[in-house]
């Protein structure tokens, strides 16, 4: 997901990462619900307990674009109309002032239970913790394997329509030489050219 991307390319991205995510904790999931005159990003219905629905929010902004206290007010409201088990926000930004104190109010209440909010940090955590992505550690490593450890810089995850992928820049004197690209559920270095450059578009 990159802040060049559509609005709308942004968010299926982010949602149909949040659909392997979901998925892989035992829930089907529906995209693109209209529901009483609403859209909802994800319905999702437990598959050993049908009765147990999560509605799921996907807000994949830029990320100087914070979250604001409208869109949890919002998620309140329709867990509370529609009476699912619960609602969670998918967010690839962080919470600006006043989103934030809200969700610490609601965090710090008997409604908790109810809400969940996933910000980058806990996203990547559960991504890693559902197998979706391998732990970065075990990606340097690899790299490793070709490079000494101090020649590896900044790394970051990408999520694309080709596939979730980390980064790795490889330094030269301090300074950037080139990147390694490699897949983010395997660590393994990509060396499809074709697939290379459609990274960089």
């Amino acid at each position: 997901i990159k802040d060049g991307d559509s609005p709308k390319q942004r968010g299926d991205l982010l949602e149909n990462l949040a659909k392997k995510l979901l998925e892989a904790q035992n829930y089907e999931v529906e995209t693109e619900i209209r529901n009483t005159g609403m859209e909802l990003d994800l319905l999702c219905k437990n598959k050993a307990n049908n009765s147990k629905q999560i509605y799921v929010e996907c807000k994949a902004y830029k990320e100087s674009n914070k979250i604001q206290s409208d869109v949890i007010k919002n998620i309140v409201g329709i867990r509370d109309i529609e009476g699912y088990s619960e609602a969670w926000l998918i967010a690839t930004t962080e919470f600006g002032k006043d989103a934030k104190g809200l969700k610490e109010k609601i965090e710090s209440s008997e409604k908790s239970k109810y809400f969940t909010f996933y910000t980058p940090d806990k996203l990547f955590e559960a991504l890693k913790n559902s197998n979706t992505l391998i732990n970065i550690e075990i990606v340097k490593k690899k790299i490793e394997e070709k490079i000494d450890a101090n020649k590896i810089g900044n790394t970051s995850l990408i999520i694309t329509e080709y596939g979730y992928f980390y980064l790795l820049v490889h330094l030269e004197g301090g300074v950037e030489k080139d990147v390694f690209v490699t897949y983010a559920n395997n660590g393994n270095i990509v060396d499809n050219e074709e697939l290379l450059v459609k990274q960089k578009n």
